[in-house]
């Protein structure tokens, strides 16, 4: 959420603001994105030093991270929200063109009017190593459904540590947890990272 005061919230899916824990990030977006009012609606990626993507679980220790823009809510105090999705998405584009920059990016956006363009569509996003993909209906207003579409495996895992979520008034919430798994012979185990609650099904 960006405000024409250069102030600026970045709310998750359980509406918490995490702005405060991300003060390099949020100056790095006012350097892109100044004098704007505006709700975007994205996918926060972090990257190493050497610009390759981290897992989610790494969000807290990486060093940049970029704003993927999946959708638009609002712009200058207007919503869009009960607009078409492709109307949305082309305001988007038109106004990310304004201000170029490697904080707030537009995400790759394909039509589709066949299986075989999806399936072709969604492998390649597999092959270069993305989570998955979301699909929206074109002509559907913002709330409506979504579908998110990721490869998944199963394992057992255990949960060995965690890190409380010290802005819920749940003593029992964590933030996120660290997840192991154990070795073929049972005597030990080895941790796989760490999942945010946002990602916890």
């Amino acid at each position: 959420h960006l405000t024409k005061n250069n102030s600026i919230n970045l709310f998750t899916r359980n509406g918490k603001d995490y702005a405060k824990f991300f003060p390099q990030t949020c100056k790095e977006i006012f350097k892109q994105v100044r004098d704007v009012s505006a709700i975007v609606d994205a996918e926060m990626v972090p990257y190493d030093h050497t610009n390759h993507p981290l897992p989610p679980s790494k969000l807290y220790q990486a060093k940049r991270h970029t704003f993927w823009a999946l959708d638009i809510l609002c712009l200058d105090g207007r919503s869009v929200t009960e607009q078409p999705t492709e109307e949305r998405i082309n305001l988007l584009t038109t106004w990310l063109k304004k201000y170029p920059g490697n904080s707030i990016v537009l995400s790759d956006f394909s039509r589709f009017k066949s299986r075989t363009e999806w399936n072709h569509f969604y492998q390649g996003c597999l092959s270069q190593g993305l989570e998955g993909a979301i699909i929206k209906q074109g002509t559907a207003g913002y709330f409506t459904s979504v579908y998110k579409i990721k490869l998944m495996d199963t394992i057992d895992v255990v949960v060995v540590a965690g890190n409380r979520d010290h802005l819920s008034e749940n003593p029992y919430s964590f933030k996120n947890i660290l997840l192991a798994t154990p070795t073929e012979d049972g005597k030990r185990l080895v941790t796989l990272g760490y999942i945010d609650r946002d990602e916890q099904k």
